[in-house]
């Protein structure tokens, strides 16, 4: 039999994505709660509208509140925003969990599980290319989004493995197929249907050809089925505005703002180095230009034509990706890149594939060979069904902390996806915000102005100027979208003596080197048995300079005392005990300077071995280990 070896794989494969689905715990992130509800709607009351019980039930199974992404639909029921496909396709291993007695929250890897059997047989088995074409095909999903969605909540893996086997129908000339299996994947990616139109648009053309070579065609008869297929693709829009009058209640919800289209978010799903295709898929950064290299040599000597009809399979991950730029909320839940990437790259990986397997076979092969150990290696880093925890989505990738401690001008993504990872959290922080890649030095401030006069005094405060450790000439501004600018390079806070430093509110902390909590209205605590603070001087000269502190210290019925020693380097240069009824301090000192990564600085390291929390004391609930809070600091010659 000549799919043998692929049906043995086949059957090996199911066995082993099937017993990962009921052993590996399910993964809820995102939108995963509404599709949870959604399933719970189907499954339990055998309709998508959304009852307050059911709501609560879901809510408590989930831990947090859901309704955002519901809406009022004109028979007065509330309806889920998103399209109800993929829950319903998770319906009949919901019933299979309940009748197991396990995590119903499974049902969708479940699902997932038998999509990818599903993908197999249809590439491996039923597709006609050569047998390196649809192995590659396999392998490439299988190590990608098969690995790092298998457990979600979510439709990454129906779509990606959808308009993944729609590409290659397409290459195979399969349109009508191409057609079907990109409208399925679009039930809950709408931009899917551009893949679905190029498909039909192919397939009609080829059914113009044949009628002008046979007017004997009964071209009704060919056309009919291509009918089901387009009312498939547009039926999510169809139930909208059956539901709520309106095409698509998505946009109306606020979740997009076609504003926000732009070529730098178009560069961002293709190549952000944190969340990018070329993240989940390395593979393809060695590929790609491989195989264009090989088409410009080939096209030279006469040995291919310069543009070929797979060539439009780039253009339809293009058109699909368009849509999604609209995002309002672009830093969004994902594993290892971002969720759209992971179905809008699949044109491109068929292209790529179809064009590195026409290229000499000794060429061919090392690049094939050095794809798949790049992207095994990208999962043996990444882990993800191989590791417990997943990689978050509010934090920079492993890589980009050493990018931005060199070059941090390499790198500048947009907005959304530098403050929520640097801060470590959704939501838009005040500006400017600055990354840090050691204490005391910034590489990176996100910025709404270019003056960089106006900027020293929102991240250095009083005194402060905003300087490059090296050359001036270094510090370079770049714009990026919603008016805002990134200033990259090597750089400190210095400060001019004499200078009185307030602590209340400064927005930059980075002085704060260790042991500090954030900065208050008037002042800082400590939150450590010992903290740090490095002062960076504008003048390089000086050798030793008068300090001068002021603040209170944190004592209680208690903990009555708070010994507090104050050294630079090896010396002590201070120390006292602050008591109850005199928390106050006002210390005056002199310390020498320090060379700190290549600036003169003044160093100040507190011993504060009686700190301790609020909570442990008994006087609040405040769980910081508290011992002083400084609230100016003075430098005089």
């Amino acid at each position: 039999m000549s799919n043998k070896a692929e049906l043995i794989f086949v059957a090996v494969l199911s066995v082993v994505v099937l017993a990962l689905a009921f052993y590996l715990p399910a993964v809820r992130t995102g939108d995963g709660g509404y599709y949870y509800e959604m399933l719970n709607s189907l499954g339990r009351n055998h309709s998508v509208a959304i009852t307050e019980e059911l709501r609560q039930m879901v809510s408590a199974r989930i831990g947090y509140p859901l309704a955002d992404l519901e809406r009022k639909g004109l028979d007065g029921l509330n309806y889920p925003i998103h399209f109800f496909a993929y829950p319903l396709l998770s319906v009949p291993a919901f019933y299979f969990t309940k009748l197991l007695h396990i995590d119903d929250l499974k049902s969708f890897q479940i699902t997932n599980a038998i999509i990818i059997i599903a993908f197999l047989i249809y590439v491996l088995i039923r597709c006609k290319s050569a047998a390196l074409i649809r192995w590659a095909v396999a392998a490439s999903f299988l190590l990608s989004v098969g690995m790092f969605y298998f457990q979600w909540t979510h439709p990454e893996i129906l779509t990606g493995a959808c308009v993944l086997a729609a590409s290659l129908a397409f290459y195979e000339k399969r349109y009508l197929e191409a057609a079907l299996l990109s409208a399925v994947g679009s039930l809950q990616n709408p931009s899917a249907i551009f893949l679905v139109a190029i498909s039909l648009g192919f397939f009609l053309l080829e059914l113009v050809l044949e009628f002008k070579r046979d007017r004997r065609l009964s071209l009704f008869a060919r056309l009919l089925p291509a009918v089901p297929i387009g009312l498939l693709a547009i039926s999510p829009y169809l139930w909208s505005l059956w539901k709520f009058g309106i095409l698509n209640p998505i946009v109306g919800s606020g979740a997009i703002d076609y504003g926000l289209i732009s070529l730098g978010r178009l560069y961002s799903t293709y190549f952000d180095l944190n969340q990018g295709l070329a993240v989940g898929m390395p593979w393809l950064v060695l590929a790609v230009p491989a195989a264009l290299v090989g088409r410009v040599v080939r096209t030279a000597t006469a040995k291919d034509a310069l543009l070929k009809r797979e060539d439009i399979l780039i253009l339809a991950s293009v058109l699909m990706s368009i849509p999604t730029l609209a995002q309002v909320n672009w830093n969004s839940d994902n594993s290892v890149f971002a969720r759209y990437a992971s179905w809008i790259g699949m044109p491109i990986v068929v292209w790529t594939v179809v064009s590195v397997c026409a290229l000499e076979a000794r060429t061919r092969s090392l690049i094939l060979i050095a794809s798949l150990v790049i992207q095994s290696a990208l999962v043996v880093v990444m882990g993800g069904m191989l590791k417990e925890r997943h990689p978050r989505y509010v934090e920079l990738q492993p890589w980009i902390r050493s990018i931005w401690a060199r070059w941090p001008e390499l790198y500048d993504p947009v907005p959304e996806i530098f403050y929520e990872r640097v801060a470590g959290q959704e939501g838009a922080p005040s500006l400017p915000l600055v990354y840090s890649p050691i204490p005391g030095v910034m590489t990176k401030i996100l910025t709404r102005t270019t003056d960089l006069h106006e900027v020293s005094a929102q991240v250095c405060g009083s005194g402060g100027v905003l300087r490059s450790l090296g050359d001036e000439t270094r510090l370079s501004f770049s714009a990026v979208e919603g008016g805002l600018f990134y200033i990259n390079g090597i750089m400190v806070c210095r400060y001019d003596v004499p200078t009185a430093i307030r602590l209340g509110n400064v927005t930059n902390p980075y002085m704060l080197t260790s042991g500090w909590s954030r900065p208050e209205a008037t002042g800082v605590w400590s939150d450590a048995a010992s903290a740090r603070i490095v002062i960076p001087l504008a003048q390089a000269s000086l050798g030793s300079l008068g300090v001068r502190i002021t603040g209170f210290a944190f004592v209680t019925d208690r903990n009555p005392n708070q010994r507090i020693k104050v050294s630079s380097g090896s010396e002590t240069v201070d120390a006292w005990t602050s008591s109850l009824g005199h928390e106050r301090f006002d210390r005056a000192f002199r310390v020498k300077t320090q060379l700190v990564n290549g600036v003169q600085s003044v160093v100040l390291d507190f011993d504060l071995p009686d700190s301790t929390s609020p909570k442990h004391v008994g006087a609040s609930g405040d769980e910081r280990q508290l011992g002083i809070y400084i609230e100016t600091l003075e430098l005089a010659p």
